[in-house]
């Protein structure tokens, strides 16, 4: 039996222990800056930290999940299909993209990865007209990774995202 002060439990119950190996559990965090320009279109610079949780559930599945918090200041920002006397926003917007993801390994050297996220305005932030940015997007990618050697992979896959537009910048 796995000592208790190692485990989870999975339910209150303290006499029956179906728990989860707390050793396995991987805890991360990231953090960064982004810096984006356009000529004519503007700018923009990002911030954010992201702790994230891993847990193998087998020798060849392993689930994570996590919350972005990313702070992003625009600078006179235009659509790119806006003319130049078009109306362009500077402002802040501070929000949180929780995300969970699964990675299967099919054999030594393919991987399938499948990510679904969410992003939340969460101080009401959002830029006023912001055209980039509507009604807190979300969506879902399904990637498959051939391991070439150790040093080289190649990556294929599809994503679907609602609520950003084509044009913005920061588009997942």
């Amino acid at each position: 039996q796995t000592p208790l002060a190692d485990t989870l439990p999975a339910s209150g119950n303290t006499h029956v222990s179906t728990a989860l190996p707390l050793h396995q559990l991987h805890i991360g965090v990231q953090a960064g800056t982004e810096f984006m320009s356009s000529s004519g279109y503007g700018s923009g610079l990002s911030t954010y930290i992201s702790p994230t949780l891993t847990y193998p559930v087998s020798k060849r599945f392993q689930v994570s999940g996590g919350i972005s918090i990313v702070n992003t200041s625009f600078y006179g920002i235009r659509p790119r299909y806006s003319s130049s006397e078009g109306q362009s926003f500077t402002g802040n917007s501070t929000s949180a993209q929780l995300w969970v993801s699964g990675q299967y390994l099919l054999g030594d050297r393919i991987t399938i990865t499948g990510t679904a996220y969410k992003t939340i305005d969460i101080l009401g932030s959002k830029p006023v007209n912001n055209g980039f940015y509507r009604n807190n997007p979300q969506g879902g990618y399904l990637n498959i990774g051939y391991k070439i050697n150790d040093h080289m992979q190649i990556l294929a896959g599809f994503g679907y995202s609602q609520g950003y537009s084509r044009y913005s910048y920061g588009s997942p």
